[in-house]
């Protein structure tokens, strides 16, 4: 057996104990957050000092192949764990291959194309969406974006364009990025216009309302209660008054404090990310909601929300409701996670 070979004999069976990397976890979870680039080498000491109770140097990079270790390695020092990941340029989970295709570095820059696959059938779509589910992990702070760049219906192909950033202005050399994601979303649609068989006349004097607790806000929604108040009053549904598109409803609609709440229903969010806005029309005059308000239905995946309009019971008789809705009809799941050096060039 050759040197190599014990080394990465040795190297396979070596493994951190479980209950030093628990501890260490935890204490690195409970320490306060401080800025990265300050104390780099305070930073990767600390890992070398932890790590070294427990392996020897030579075993890092067996480490940092163990999800559990990279997390911790991660977690005290994102250089260090990015030093010691191993490329892996291409993985495949649920039928579809990740693979990194071009990665071009310049200054303090980089652009690299991903490209999702379907190997098993037309899951895939011009539309597809990874969800806010990806992660780009990294040994150095910056900005990143990810975006969907194209898609080939022969090769059933999807490209995304990441493009990275770093916030001081340094060049970006000798790193490696670890980019994963586990959701993806086809089949979404894009429908905007007037919402049909709506009577707005309709909308209550003293509609039944209810405390719920918010899931999100905007606008005056959002600002009602203080920042820090979960609770908000919102209508109670009264079943489908119109269907703008398959996934949408209209529930209720009527007056609370002076102003006229309209509530939609969004079905299955967390599979479908259904989501919209509302708008009223008056001639050629367009009023804006002021804001809205959504919490979940009691099944824990449907979403109400509720918009808010300045506009009286005679004004209304003249408008018209609009809306534009975004819904996707594919949930596809899986672990995708690929690690590739920065140094490549298209």
């Amino acid at each position: 057996m050759t040197f190599r070979e014990k080394y990465n004999a040795m190297q396979r069976d070596v493994r951190p104990d479980a209950p030093l990397l628990q501890r260490t976890r935890a204490a690195a979870q409970k320490a306060p957050a401080r800025p990265r680039r300050l104390r780099p080498l305070i930073a990767l000491a600390a890992v070398l000092v932890c790590l070294a109770l427990a392996v020897p140097a030579f075993a890092m990079p067996a480490l940092a192949a163990d999800p559990d270790g990279y997390a911790l390695l991660y977690s005290i020092s994102p250089a260090a764990a990015q030093f010691f990941k191993p490329v892996n340029r291409s993985d495949e989970d649920n039928g579809i291959r990740l693979t990194v295709d071009s990665v071009y570095l310049h200054s303090d820059t980089v652009e690299i194309y991903v490209s999702l696959q379907d190997l098993t059938g037309d899951r895939l779509d011009e539309t597809t969406d990874l969800f806010d589910s990806y992660r780009i992990n990294r040994g150095f702070d910056c900005s990143a974006t990810c975006s969907l760049a194209g898609y080939d219906a022969q090769t059933r192909t999807a490209r995304f364009l990441i493009s990275i950033t770093s916030f001081d202005g340094q060049d970006i050399e000798g790193d490696k990025l670890t980019f994963s994601l586990n959701r993806l979303l086809t089949g979404k649609t894009e429908s905007e216009g007037a919402v049909t068989g709506l009577d707005l006349a309709a909308a209550q004097a003293e509609p039944a309302t209810q405390q719920v607790t918010r899931r999100g806000g905007s606008g005056i929604a959002a600002e009602a209660g203080g920042s820090g108040a979960e609770t908000r009053t919102a209508l109670v549904p009264t079943g489908t008054l119109a269907a703008p598109t398959p996934g949408v409803a209209i529930t209720a609609m009527g007056y609370v404090d002076g102003l006229l709440h309209i509530q939609v229903l969004y079905e299955n969010i967390l599979e479908t990310d259904n989501h919209g806005q509302l708008w009223l029309e008056n001639g050629a005059e367009k009023l804006e909601c002021l804001g809205s308000l959504s919490f979940f239905a009691e099944n824990g995946s449907d979403s109400y929300e509720d918009y808010y309009f300045d506009v009286t019971p005679a004004q209304l008789a003249d408008c018209t409701l609009y809306g534009s809705f975004v819904t996707a009809d594919t949930l596809i799941e899986g672990n995708w996670e690929i690690t590739f050096p920065l140094t490549e060039t298209d």
